[in-house]
């Protein structure tokens, strides 16, 4: 009986023990030199701001569904130094038995910056009626056609954002990564990526097209910008700073 009680006090204590160690408080030197602190910084560069008067903007104009068709419509309107009106109406191509599309596009221009960015953004007032998903155009012109004949066309669907709540504006924005090369609408298989062609692009634009959808739209462009989001780490113990561009 003795051994028994003497054992069972054995495995209390050690059982003690063992609980005792695990509450106690961990140091926190050896994990405080692996904290690090994550932010990022964006450069932004305006390509055009409809919302002053003598802005140095390209020229825009419409290419609607009466090119394949259709009967869709659009034009664009400016006020005095407050946004470029784009308003229209897609409606169903009868034949195809399928909405049309509303494009908005610049005229050629150089933008060759555009390799210094990551991302496009066309912001807008939120009270206007636009479909979703937008889509933005992008253009190369390389002097070369593809395997269809024509000029290649990138596209991307835009995710949308709060902009500025004191202006009421909203972001519509893409990754330049994001852009897929088509024609007609259609996949192409044999372009490059848009990344290693994107200084040749001359042309930009806003479609209705992959929203897939009919009705009236009216849209208040206030700016069209590019940025570029670099991320960074910074060490705690240290004053040193990494930077990663995406």
């Amino acid at each position: 009986m003795m051994m028994q009680r003497t054992l069972l006090l054995s495995l209390f204590t050690l059982g003690s023990s063992s609980l005792t160690d695990l509450t106690k408080p961990r140091s926190s030197s050896s994990s405080s030199s692996s904290l690090a602190r994550f932010g990022s910084k964006t450069t932004t560069k305006t390509l055009a701001d409809f919302t002053k008067d003598n802005a140095d903007n390209p020229k825009m104009h419409t290419i609607n569904d009466p090119v394949m068709g259709g009967e869709s419509y659009s034009s664009i309107s400016t006020t005095d130094g407050d946004y470029l009106l784009w308003e229209g109406e897609v409606k169903i191509v009868k034949f195809l038995k399928a909405p049309g599309f509303c494009n908005l596009r610049t005229e050629p221009t150089d933008f060759s910056s555009l390799s210094e960015s990551d991302t496009i953004s066309f912001i807008v007032d939120a009270d206007t009626e636009f479909m979703t998903p937008m889509s933005v155009n992008a253009q190369i012109d390389d002097g070369k056609k593809h395997s269809r004949g024509n000029f290649i066309m990138y596209s991307a669907a835009l995710k949308s954002r709060k902009h500025d709540n004191n202006n009421n504006t909203i972001e519509l924005y893409a990754s330049w990564k994001d852009f897929v090369p088509t024609s007609s609408g259609r996949p192409v298989d044999d372009a490059p990526s848009l990344l290693d062609v994107i200084d040749k692009v001359n042309v930009i634009g806003l479609s209705t097209y992959q929203s897939h959808k009919a009705g009236k739209f009216r849209i208040e462009l206030l700016q069209i910008q590019v940025s570029s989001t670099e991320k960074y780490i910074r060490g705690s113990n240290n004053n040193n700073k990494k930077e990663i561009k995406q």
